[in-house]
């Protein structure tokens, strides 16, 4: 035991070079697999403004997706289109009566204007024939 604890003392320089060596690569390694407190704290800053963005993202979306479903309430339904549709339909039945109607008075008005013109004709030469006897 006493040889032992000889041996020990005479290696007491080496083993203590050799033990400080391997906690030295110890620490670099574990320096290398740690990442150091300043590239933590960036990392946690640049992960919560990408965090903040995808909140305010998310806000936006249920902002536009509340406006739509605002639209979709006030949206016409089925019946209401099917309504609008008989009431077109209705219309154009009326329209296309008017239209025979307007068709008759056209006629008409224009007999009438044929009238008017041979009046007008008629009265021109009674004023052409009166300047010419006189």
């Amino acid at each position: 035991m006493m040889d032992l604890i000889k041996e020990l003392n005479a290696w007491a320089g080496l083993l203590s070079v050799v033990g400080m060596a391997l906690v030295a690569v110890a620490m670099l390694y574990l320096r290398s697999v740690f990442a150091p407190r300043a590239d933590l704290q960036e990392e946690i800053e640049d992960r919560e403004e990408a965090a903040q963005k995808l909140i305010d993202r998310v806000q936006n979306l249920e902002r536009a997706v509340d406006r739509l479903e605002q639209l979709a309430a006030a949206a016409p339904t089925q019946t209401d289109l099917q309504k609008i549709v008989i009431a077109i339909e209705s219309f154009r039945g009326d329209v296309k009566a008017m239209a025979s109607e307007v068709t008759g008075l056209d006629r008409a008005v224009s007999q009438i204007g044929r009238k008017v013109d041979m009046l007008v004709e008629n009265e021109i030469k009674g004023a052409q024939s009166q300047r010419g006897a006189t």
